[in-house]
């Protein structure tokens, strides 16, 4: 495209650089031949250092009256003969060029040159505006004299197409206004070519983020976008780069976000979350969350409640970790992480943590049920035994020194903000993307877990 665009303007000099970082070195001497044919001295000396032709470079110098710099040329780059004949015919002196020289070649381009994608348009049958007076076909038809004539067979009259078809539509009665709405109009600059679209993120490539948002609003709930900018600026940037499969670059697709990378991330989160590394794993966990927003696969919300349920448990954690002089608080919220769906790995040492915790504390009968909970999953036979001893010791002393907010025989949710209980059959609330749960005094703030929807 750009090409076209600089050989229809006769940019000659842009040409030449375009050609050069692009590697098109076989276009870039047909440049040079054309400087030469021109007699433009400046663009045929700046196409020979482009090439690294020596001899080209020389003689452009000597033909422009730059005689010393011809000679001094010719004798650093080792022609010999040409810098004697140059100083003979300007009547100069020798001159002492030094011994360090380097032969300027052409640098390794980064990528070569491609075809960009472009839209496909239908030309229309019929044209249903006439030409302005001033219109020049003309100039309009004018043909390229250094890359080639193009010739347009002129379109034959009217008369002559409805020759020998019998038409004869002058008693027609026909008082229907013709409407223009069928004309073809090309897409403008930075339009997908779909705007009714309702997916977001082709909206986003296209860069009409209004029409993104509100769909996203609509479609998900979602009514913060401030977190979103960078991955808005992702999808967009990214549908505006082409790179070929030669490049050195990593080839990436105008889908910024996918099922195969979300996957990958989600890994990324269960290992940080194995090596107790919380804080990082709450930030995987969240991008991770709001990445699911671009995808569109039948599996996004299995991941998105695997998220959920991770930032949850995680950010309980990170409380927990946090308080020093509340030991009940510590047991609340060890035993609500046992609560949150997590991999089997992950529960068993939720359940260890919660089972040591209540232990330490003195609430023997909490302890007790995350020790049974543990065994149940099967866990090694050195922490399967100590679960057994746990319990054994739990059971002659059943009770709870402290008053805990937690009823391990009732079916419950955690509320995301207050990190308490929402038992079977109490009111609640929920983030209408994420699904988190909240009691109902949180309605209408910004959920916890996403941080983009209102509850």
């Amino acid at each position: 495209m750009v090409e076209q665009a600089y050989q229809r303007t006769k940019a000659y000099d842009k040409l030449s650089f375009l050609y050069s970082i692009t590697g098109s070195l076989e276009k870039l001497g047909k440049m040079h031949k054309i400087a030469t044919m021109r007699n433009h001295m400046g663009s045929r000396l700046q196409t020979s250092l482009l090439l690294g032709n020596v001899e080209d470079r020389v003689q452009a110098l000597a033909d422009s009256g730059q005689s010393a710099l011809a000679y001094l040329t010719a004798k650093s780059h080792g022609l010999a003969d040409k810098a004697e004949a140059i100083r003979e015919a300007a009547g100069m002196d020798d001159a002492d060029t030094g011994e360090s020289h380097t032969l300027l070649v052409p640098t390794m381009p980064v990528t070569s040159l491609v075809d960009w994608p472009q839209l496909q348009t239908t030309k229309r049958t019929f044209k249903l505006d006439e030409p302005s007076e001033n219109y020049n076909v003309a100039e309009a038809l004018e043909t390229d004299e250094v890359f080639g004539d193009r010739t347009v067979a002129p379109a034959p009259a009217a008369a002559d197409i409805e020759t020998g078809w019998d038409i004869d539509d002058a008693e027609l009665q026909i008082d229907v206004e013709l409407q223009n709405d069928a004309e073809f109009m090309p897409p403008q600059p930075g339009s997908s070519g779909a705007p009714n679209s309702q997916n977001a993120v082709e909206q986003i490539a296209a860069g009409n983020f209004e029409r993104a948002i509100q769909l996203l609003n609509k479609q998900k709930g979602i009514s913060s976008f401030a977190t979103l900018k960078p991955m808005f600026m992702d999808i967009y940037t990214g549908s505006q780069s082409v790179l070929t499969a030669q490049s050195i670059l990593p080839n990436q697709s105008a889908q910024m976000y996918s099922m195969a990378s979300a996957l990958e991330k989600l890994q990324q989160g269960y290992d940080a979350t194995t090596n107790a590394q919380f804080a990082d794993a709450l930030h995987i966990f969240r991008q991770l969350l709001l990445s699911l927003i671009f995808i569109s696969d039948d599996d996004t919300d299995e991941v998105l409640a695997v998220c959920r349920e991770y930032i949850l448990g995680i950010s309980m954690e990170l409380e927990r970790a946090a308080i020093t002089d509340n030991p009940a608080r510590l047991v609340e919220l060890a035993a609500y992480f046992t609560h949150c769906q997590l991999r089997t790995d992950h529960e068993k040492l939720s359940l260890r943590l919660a089972m040591t915790t209540a232990y330490k504390h003195k609430c023997f009968k909490a302890a007790g049920e995350f020790a049974q909970r543990l065994l149940d999953l099967a866990p090694a036979p050195q922490i399967a035994d100590k679960a057994r001893k746990l319990i054994t010791i739990c059971d002659r002393q059943s009770r709870d020194s402290l008053e805990i907010n937690y009823d391990a025989q009732k079916p419950l949710v955690i509320c995301a903000a207050s990190h308490t209980p929402i038992y079977q059959g109490e009111a609640a609330a929920n983030c209408p993307y994420c699904q988190a749960s909240y009691k109902p005094e949180y309605r209408g703030n910004l959920c916890h877990i996403c941080t983009v929807a209102k509850i």
